[in-house]
């Protein structure tokens, strides 16, 4: 995944997750609630359990209509999370590149990014 990001923060919004991986696949993208965000098998499939199609408005109506499902200090918190910066435009890159299989342009040579 190019540019290179140590964190992405993407809207997400599942009530079903991947809890175990094939042999041949390598997890790109996790966190302490979701170990298997991110999935890559070989250079031919990539899979992501986050949404970077969801406008931050749209994940906080979804948030809200689930209220009551969902404990409300973990509704609150999503949608604090919903008011900092986001991803979406990284991840939507990856993804670009991947589908044309051509790596996106990079923000500066060597960035390291």
């Amino acid at each position: 995944m190019f540019p290179k990001a140590d964190s992405v923060a993407v809207p997400v919004s599942h009530q079903d997750q991947v809890v175990a991986v094939s042999s041949d696949a390598r997890v790109t993208i996790a966190s302490d609630f979701t170990p298997h965000a991110g999935l890559a098998w070989g250079e031919d499939a990539v899979s992501f359990q986050c949404h970077p199609e969801f406008q931050p408005d749209y994940a906080a109506a979804l948030v809200e209509l689930r209220r009551g499902r969902i404990p409300d200090a973990v509704a609150d918190q999503a949608l604090e999370t919903l008011r900092h910066p986001n991803d979406r435009a990284l991840m939507t890159a990856w993804i670009r590149a991947f589908l044309l299989g051509i790596p996106p342009p990079t923000e500066a040579a060597g960035s390291g990014i």
